[in-house]
């Protein structure tokens, strides 16, 4: 037997939606005016849209915020625009360049690259990504 509150759910989670990344649900910008991540909720996904400007460092951008040694989130998508270097603990790094689709997990240092933003839709990590904890 389900109650009242559950059916509604479910039935919002069925429904068609539409949400432009544009007028997100909720922005964070990152310390210092460095970028920020839009936040849209679609069904029962969490969607992100994050905009990190030229010289954005998730140490020196974001760890401010959230308090933890390394990003925690486990980052899964594609890259719109511009670069961005990932490295984890062990010292193993990759770059990512506009075209690219990617997963990052927990326990990462990131930068942008070069003078151009990097721009990127992140599909399972900005839930509680750049927020208090």
């Amino acid at each position: 037997m389900t109650s009242a509150n559950e059916e509604e759910k479910n039935s919002m989670t069925q429904q068609l939606q539409k949400k432009p990344l544009e007028k997100p649900d909720e922005v964070r910008p990152f310390k210092d005016g460095k970028g920020r991540v839009e936040i849209v909720t679609v069904g029962e996904t969490i969607l992100g849209r994050g905009i990190f400007e030229p010289g954005w460092v998730w140490s020196q951008h974001v760890k401010p915020i959230v308090g933890t040694e390394s990003c925690q989130a486990a980052h899964t998508g594609y890259v719109l625009e511009g670069r961005m270097v990932v490295k984890m603990a062990d010292g193993s790094e990759v770059e990512f360049s506009a075209g690219d689709a990617f997963y990052m997990p927990p326990g990462h240092d990131a930068w942008t690259v070069g003078d151009q933003r990097c721009v990127l839709v992140d599909v399972t990590g900005f839930g509680k990504y750049a927020k208090p904890e």
